[in-house]
């Protein structure tokens, strides 16, 4: 909605003058130098631009796009590929008034190469990032934007090991939006392009393999309204009563359940894999986040029991490392503060972790260690909460636990959890 709506939306002005009587009317004119506006009609205009404010803050999305190398990757001693690609699925939302993108993509098909013979695999697993709109994306427009993304990239040439590296690539783009559709187009960047990777089992030492730099874009999403009620409440303060009756009847309060995709990704390597032909840092994993907890209305405050079972795989040459997390986290945390909606909340709480390490060769077993490991584990987040009232609110989680490792430290579990759209359901409200 655009801001001249919300001009529009201030308040009817009552113009009242005195009613003259006959004779009046024929010695002198009507007096209609008054014009005010009642005190009615100055709350309506004040909770109208709140409430639009408030609810145009933010704006959720999800979405699909396709990816393309502009180039290929070089490879010592091996002819040129062709380009990579593939498909991912886009979830995010529009903030600071439009002027904002913060968004999380997973890949999901991926276009190989051959070389040699081989298949070349080469594709971001799970990209986390930001656009800046110098204006806002209204619909019926277009609109230039630069961004940059934190982007976890693999690259795996025929049976060899998948390699990881975490990239750092700038773009800019154009996107087009009608009514609650956007399509999006970029061109793309990629710094730190080296990875190193065993090329066969027998000489298992490292080449350097450098990554495409260049590649383009092309997505499309869709928004969606959750809050259309709640803006028409706030606007004609029905929303104050109905907080105020759900407060007294202690209805705000209660329990909670949230779920929604997650990523991990590992922070430092694992020892043990130095001299293997494992790489030290496996690729982020994807997987879904289901907690179930109890929001506390007047300390604004939340507990939470989370559940998430975490798997990094590696495969190289026939052999394979599977390293598995199974984690119970109950963490607590308060609410920092409201601007327009966006409430960011700080906390922690306590981890048990089942960590477990396998490897096998020809799928027969040549390594096994398990342990529970107990932790502490940090949050950070924010909500996307337009008012108290609402029945499910959006969440984006960042987790950290640390001294989570096996075999004295030479497997290690060090992961940043990443979890940006997970649905919130408050019963009761």
């Amino acid at each position: 909605m655009t801001s001249s709506l919300s001009r529009l939306l201030i308040a009817a002005l009552v113009v009242a003058g005195p009613v003259a009587s006959q004779t009046d009317a024929v010695t002198a004119p009507a007096d209609t130098s008054s014009v005010s506006a009642s005190p009615a009609d100055t709350v309506a205009a004040e909770r109208a631009r709140y409430a639009e404010r408030r609810f145009a803050f933010a704006e959720g999305y999800g979405g699909a796009g396709v990816f393309s190398s502009a180039e290929s990757a070089s490879i010592p001693g091996v002819e040129t590929p062709g380009t990579t690609g593939g498909v991912q699925l886009a979830f995010g939302a529009l903030h600071f008034w439009s002027h904002a993108d913060f968004y999380v993509r997973f890949t999901t098909l991926n276009r190989t190469a051959e070389v040699q013979g081989q298949t070349l695999i080469n594709v971001p697993t799970v990209e986390t990032g930001a656009r800046v709109y110098p204006l806002p994306v209204r619909p019926k427009s277009v609109r230039p934007y630069v961004g940059a993304s934190w982007t976890v990239e693999t690259l795996k040439l025929g049976e060899g090991p998948y390699a990881t590296i975490n990239r750092i690539p700038v773009e800019a783009g154009l996107t087009a939006r009608w009514g609650r559709l956007a399509l999006d187009g970029s061109v793309r960047y990629g710094f730190d392009r080296q990875v190193s990777v065993p090329l066969s089992r027998e000489d298992p030492a490292l080449v350097d393999i450098e990554m495409p730099s260049w590649s383009v874009t092309l997505g499309a999403r869709a928004f969606f309204e959750s809050t259309g009620l709640n803006r028409w409440g706030v606007a004609s303060g029905g929303e104050e009563r109905r907080e105020q009756r759900l407060r007294e009847a202690g209805r705000l309060s209660g329990v909670t359940l949230s779920i929604g995709p997650s990523s991990s990704t590992p922070l430092r390597g694992s020892s043990r894999n130095e001299s293997s032909l494992f790489q030290r840092k496996p690729s982020a994993a994807v997987f879904p986040d289901v907690s179930v907890g109890y929001y506390v209305d007047g300390l604004d405050a939340f507990a939470n029991v989370a559940y998430r079972n975490v798997v990094f795989g590696q495969d190289a040459f026939g052999t394979s490392q599977r390293l598995g997390r199974r984690s119970v986290t109950v963490e607590v945390a308060k609410v920092l503060g409201d601007y327009h909606g966006f409430v960011p909340f700080l906390g922690g709480g306590v981890t048990i972790d089942r960590l477990t390490a396998r490897e096998t060769d020809q799928g027969t077993e040549t390594f096994l260690e398990e342990a529970t490991v107990v932790a502490p584990s940090l949050l950070f987040g924010w909500d996307i909460r337009p008012t108290r009232t609402q029945p499910f609110i959006l969440r984006t989680n960042l987790r950290y636990a640390p001294g989570l490792e096996l075999g004295d430290g030479t497997i290690r579990f060090d992961q940043l959890e990443f979890n940006f759209i997970q649905f919130v359901w408050h019963f009761g409200r």
